[in-house]
């Protein structure tokens, strides 16, 4: 969720503008697989990326009734990453999209991803280590970083500072990848990775339409051949006139890779909510899906040409047999062919 003041915005969960809705894909039985399931044409310039996004709930003292203490989180979030990400099985490729992250809990990550693995991301109350990160994690054996930079949220992009109604500072992290995969063409990927206010719906709105903005700005600047930004957005798909409605309107060129998927459809696995809270019900607030990926369209493309490049997209779970959940949010895993 928010994650602002550490005492304040993750004690209480407030949001005041959720509301439950109708799962956005319903499965059963007897689902067949859709006749659109077609895999995106490999070619010698087509990417694998998998791409992983989760809202890992900063370490908190003042807990949730259910909550457990980060120690006692750390260990099933870090099978839960090896699993999907680390594993020799896991395409070298894949990204790793962190939110909510303290310094301590960076450091507890990047020791166990290893020397195989490198990030960037600034804290975003001073743009170094103070306050929470929205860190990204890749391979450089796999990419090579071409661009790092970081905006707030607000009126002063360039420098911390609190953005319109916004509870706390919010930032969007800029990565620009060139993959080092033989035959691609040294293709360039960007990752864009945000966490939006909690208790501002106008910060909220004009975050989004600044991501929007900046996104457009930076694909032109690097030559990028593919965008994806990844986040908890704290707003739902139907919230009227806020931060998902802004980043899938036409003009935005975002597409929400969720909403790709149809009832039946192989390709989604898992649940469809991303925020359980640590009772399962939300803790102070309903169950809702909050964390997204969205493919940002190149000018000339469609999004059903988009969807053919979609190979799978998992929510997947928080909970284990120890009780435990490793977040009040559960990770969403998405893999394409750029």
């Amino acid at each position: 969720m928010g994650g602002g003041d550490h005492h304040v915005e993750c004690a209480s969960h407030q949001h005041g503008h959720r509301a439950s809705t109708p799962a956005v894909t319903s499965r059963n039985s007897n689902a067949t697989a859709p006749t659109n399931l077609v895999p995106f044409p490999p070619s010698a310039i087509s990417i694998p990326l998998r791409l992983i996004t989760n809202n890992i709930r900063y370490a908190a003292t003042d807990l949730f009734p259910y909550e457990c203490p980060w120690p006692e989180r750390l260990p099933n979030l870090l099978r839960q990453i090896h699993h999907y990400a680390v594993g020799p099985f896991n395409p070298p490729s894949t990204i790793l999209c962190l939110q909510e992250v303290l310094q301590s809990q960076l450091d507890d990550v990047a020791a166990a991803l290893g020397n195989e693995w490198s990030h960037v991301g600034v804290g975003r109350d001073d743009g170094k280590e103070a306050g929470e990160f929205n860190p990204v994690f890749f391979r450089p054996g796999y990419w090579v970083k071409v661009h790092f930079e970081t905006i707030w949220l607000s009126k002063t992009p360039e420098r911390p500072g609190l953005g319109w109604d916004a509870g706390c500072n919010r930032i969007c992290t800029c990565l620009v990848l060139r993959t080092m995969l033989e035959g691609s063409r040294a293709r360039r990927v960007m990752i864009l990775n945000t966490h939006l206010d909690n208790a501002g719906p106008i910060a909220r709105r004009e975050g989004a339409k600044l991501i929007v903005k900046y996104a457009r700005l930076w694909r032109e600047e690097f030559k990028v051949h593919g965008v994806l930004l990844a986040g908890d957005l704290n707003s739902t798909r139907d919230e009227r006139h806020g931060a998902w409605e802004v980043l899938n309107t036409v003009g935005s060129r975002f597409s929400d890779v969720g909403r790709w998927l149809k009832a039946g459809d192989v390709r989604h696995f898992g649940d469809d909510i991303t925020f359980t809270g640590f009772d399962g019900n939300g803790d102070d607030d309903p169950p809702d899906t909050l964390d997204f990926v969205h493919y940002g369209l190149a000018e000339d493309e469609t999004i059903a040409r988009a969807n053919g490049r979609l190979q799978s997209y998992s929510v997947v779970p928080n909970l284990f047999d120890d009780g435990v959940r490793c977040s009040d949010h559960r990770a969403v895993v998405v893999d394409l062919l750029l």
